[in-house]
């Protein structure tokens, strides 16, 4: 059986709503409880705005020492790791 002859193969959906182009911005800070929710959350928007010239700013309120499921890995080694990444993501978005 073939997909297109299978019942339960999902239908193509096509969106209708098209994206709204929001208004930028002169300056933004974003909030994040933990390493990457600020990413994952708005990163995208973050970069279209500070590409258009908005002053963007983050805040992570933790310092990412509970973000791994490694047990080899040490607190102050998961903390330096997850403090750079989170620098050099806000760098690459802009802020």
């Amino acid at each position: 059986m073939t997909a297109a002859q299978n019942p339960l193969t999902p239908e193509t959906v096509t969106l209708q709503a098209p994206s709204k182009n929001i208004m930028t911005p002169e300056r933004v800070l974003a909030v994040g409880a933990h390493p990457d929710d600020v990413d994952f959350g708005c990163g995208a928007t973050l970069a279209k705005w500070a590409q258009a010239g908005c002053e963007v700013s983050m805040l992570i309120c933790t310092d990412g020492s509970k973000g791994t499921w490694d047990q080899h890995l040490s607190r102050d080694d998961l903390v330096e790791t997850r403090q750079r990444e989170q620098r050099l993501s806000a760098e690459r978005l802009g802020a």
